[in-house]
Formats: C-alpha cells, structure tokens, sequence
C-alpha cells in the first residue's frame, strides 16, 4: 500500500498488471486514518475478486456488481462498518449505496 497526495475527487485505487505482479493500492494520505481503512479494504476486494489486468477506482456508478463484491468484501472484512443488521437483506443498489454512506462519513470525520 502507498500513500500519496491525491486530488479530492481521488480517493484510492489499485492495479495488477498480470497474474504474477501482487499488485498496489494507493490511498489519498490526506484521509482519515479510518476513511484510509476502509478503502484499502475495498481495494484489496477488488485485487482479490477480479481481474488482474486493471485498474479500479472506488467509484460504485462504474460496475455495481463489481462495487458490490469488493463492498461486500469490505463489510466481511471490517464487521464495525456494519451498524444495520439489515444491511445483509438489502439489495446490491442498496448494499452500494449504505457503503458508500459510510465511506462518505468516515471522509467527514
């Protein structure tokens, strides 16, 4: 994992460029220390779920069923995060969205 300076609209993303490379996820370091937790827990969803040959960006509206898993994989990962038992009935539109809530207040704290 690599911290650097991002833009705002930037939070963190990750790449692997082929089965062999472990890959990197890089976090805006300008982010709260939990705000960084969660992201790199998505990250490391995306790196483990899904093909090796791109680059994700933590951005729900590109591929939802994507965005799910590693989401997903993030509630699995950090049960904290989960303060609604419902959370688990919800739909993959819903299951984003409380995600991405939750990550949208982490930003603000």
């Amino acid at each position: 994992m690599t911290f650097l300076d991002f833009n705002q609209h930037i939070s963190a993303f990750s790449e692997r460029k082929d089965h062999f490379d472990r890959g990197r996820i890089y976090i805006n370091r300008n982010l709260g220390h939990y705000m960084q937790k969660l992201l790199c827990a998505h990250e490391l969803g995306h790196m483990l779920l899904h093909d090796v040959c791109e680059t994700t960006f933590f951005d729900a509206d590109i591929e939802p069923q994507k965005e799910y898993e590693a989401n997903y994989f993030t509630a699995m990962l950090l049960p904290q995060l989960i303060n609604n038992e419902d959370i688990w009935d919800y739909s993959m539109e819903a299951f984003n969205a409380y995600i991405a809530s939750r990550v949208y207040f982490a930003s603000k704290t």
